[in-house]
């Protein structure tokens, strides 16, 4: 097993919030979290993030090495997806491990790795980790393809959601789509972002195009997947279309999901889960567009 493999870390959370005093209650929502050194190793250093890259950007706040078995007590500006960074020194040697998007929110555990013997295992399978979102939850199966510029390939995909429960899991919430697609890479410069848009066709066994109504959209069988990585926000779109709407014109109506690559069969945490998507109509005009 490789050094990197022993760098182990447990991140524990649970969410609150502070009230402030004076006319007006005021909420500032924030989290506390735990980080639980599983290792026979000290963690040097570590840093969290609400995206992969702001990891980029060290941020050490342990003031002396977390020790096996010790914890450390820590706060986050609000509840929500994050990613963690941890650095172990394993025999003379600085070995990172980044686990995430891990739920800073309402008692959930992070990804957690430990060791039995000289063997690493995983503690907590994804679905009871980061899974569970506010947000429909799409899953694509490609099955170990990539997914090409075009033409699109044939996937399966299921589109879980239930608007009746808060939250929506991969494993047990209510499919409204289970069946097929074609995929594709969508944009031109766009396709070089670290977070890549795809256009997508509803489809039936044989690979044909089939309509559907989805969020209430009218049915269609087009579909965008847009990744809004250069617009941090990721409302741009969606508000701009709004807008156009709200004058009395036509604009592709839009719902946010999250999506997963090859959820449950991807090798690691990270290749599955592919962040933040809206989803949206393909500009064309028919009887609803």
């Amino acid at each position: 097993m490789s050094a990197r493999h022993h760098c182990t870390a447990l991140l524990l959370a649970t969410g609150f919030a502070l009230i402030a005093a004076g006319c007006n209650q005021i909420n500032v929502g924030f989290a506390r979290f735990q980080l639980v050194n599983q290792t026979p190793y000290a963690i040097t250093e570590y840093n969290i993030a609400r995206t992969r890259i702001g990891l980029n950007h060290a941020d050490n706040r342990l003031l002396e090495p977390l020790q096996p078995g010790k914890v450390f007590d820590g706060n986050v500006h609000g509840p929500g997806l994050y990613w963690l960074r941890a650095v172990a020194e394993v025999n003379g040697e600085a070995v990172e491990r980044i686990q995430g998007p891990v739920h800073i929110f309402d008692n959930n555990a992070g990804w957690a790795w430990y060791m039995d013997g000289n063997e690493l295992r995983d503690g907590l399978g994804p679905q009871d980790l980061y899974a569970r979102s506010e947000l429909p939850i799409v899953i694509f199966d490609t099955q170990g393809q990539d997914i090409p510029d075009e033409p699109k390939i044939d996937v399966p995909m299921q589109i879980r959601h239930d608007a009746d429960r808060a939250w929506n899991n991969p494993r047990d919430t209510e499919a409204i789509y289970d069946g097929f697609a074609g995929i594709e890479r969508r944009g031109n410069s766009s396709q070089t972002f670290d977070k890549i848009s795809y256009g997508v066709e509803t489809r039936d066994e044989e690979g044909d195009g089939i309509d559907v109504e989805l969020f209430g959209i009218p049915e269609e069988e087009d579909w965008v997947f847009y990744g809004p990585w250069m617009d941090r926000s990721l409302v741009r779109n969606v508000i701009g279309y709004g807008l156009w709407e709200d004058l009395g014109y036509y604009a592709p109506r839009t719902q946010y999901v999250e999506v997963y690559l090859n959820d449950f069969n991807a090798p690691n945490i990270e290749d599955a889960y592919q962040g933040i998507y809206v989803f949206t109509e393909k500009i064309k005009r028919d009887k609803n567009r």
